[in-house]
């Protein structure tokens, strides 16, 4: 079992509020209840790739980035899980098609997503085209 940022503030999740959650929950008991995976779902995604092509964090809301954060989880003892999208760009209800998805960069992004500690991905299918508008394949 695991929390998930998007139960609480869909595709706005940030770097405060994740810690918070991540105290909260441990504070709280969910950690021995067996609530064992922190996940941030959309909404973390930069809106430009990184030079070697591999998906990055939005700085605005991740000011210190990804992976101090997931450290931070990894030494509270939960596992450390985050969202990606098959698409073009990333499935987010706040900022549609603008935040990058992982078509045609799986291999950057996987290698990224591991830097970061990631043990459970959640993966999105939609925007799989560019001039697609969000909706998901189920739609």
């Amino acid at each position: 079992m695991g929390f998930n940022t998007y139960n609480a503030v869909g595709c706005s999740p940030n770097q405060s509020y994740v810690a918070e959650t991540i105290d909260g929950l441990e504070s709280q008991g969910f950690l021995k209840a067996g609530y064992n995976h922190f996940q941030v779902d959309c909404g973390w995604q930069g809106y430009e790739r990184q030079p070697n092509g591999s998906i990055t964090y939005d700085a605005e809301v991740f000011p210190d980035g990804i992976a101090p954060l997931s450290q931070y989880a990894i030494e509270k003892g939960f596992k450390w899980a985050m969202y990606t999208n098959q698409g073009v760009y990333s499935c987010d209800t706040k900022t549609p098609a603008t935040r990058q998805g992982s078509l045609g960069y799986e291999k950057q992004d996987a290698l990224q997503l591991a830097a970061w500690n990631v043990e459970y991905m959640k993966v999105h299918m939609c925007m799989l085209r560019p001039a697609d508008t969000w909706r998901s394949v189920s739609d």
